[in-house]
């Protein structure tokens, strides 16, 4: 049976030293994971100057009006004047394979998220939104 000699032992710790502190740098400037995803953007809060910002500008756009009853049955306010209120539907990519649609209304504010992802789809916001439920 063979000894291990102190040289190749101190030659052992050496390489596992240097292969732990690749591996750290390596770790420490990995590339990080985008933390902008659909489960960021509020209803009734996020406006579309932060949106721009989280995703850069929109593919697509149109607009809608709704008449004082459609905003209503919403849950958007009315205008005072009892005009038609119109709202802005746009796209955006939030990765490569996802897109998302937002309703924007005339202040800017986002009022509707549709999309993979969007609305609390995540495991993680459908454990939270069933909390709820069960604590309401």
């Amino acid at each position: 049976m063979r000894y291990l000699t102190r040289k190749s032992v101190v030659i052992g710790c050496a390489g596992l030293a240097s292969l732990l502190v690749c591996l750290s740098i390596i770790w420490i400037f990995r590339p990080l994971v985008s933390s902008v995803t659909p489960d960021r953007l509020q209803v009734g809060v996020t406006t579309e100057a932060e949106v721009d910002a989280m995703f850069g500008p929109p593919i697509q756009g149109k607009t809608r009006v709704l008449t004082p009853e459609q905003a209503r049955s919403r849950g958007l306010p009315a205008r005072p004047d009892g005009e038609p209120i119109t709202i802005t539907e746009k796209l955006w990519w939030y990765d490569d394979d996802h897109i998302i649609e937002l309703e924007i209304d005339e202040r800017g504010i986002v009022i509707c998220c549709r999309g993979p992802g969007a609305g609390g789809h995540s495991p993680l916001n459908q454990r939270r939104r069933r909390l709820r439920e069960l604590f309401e």
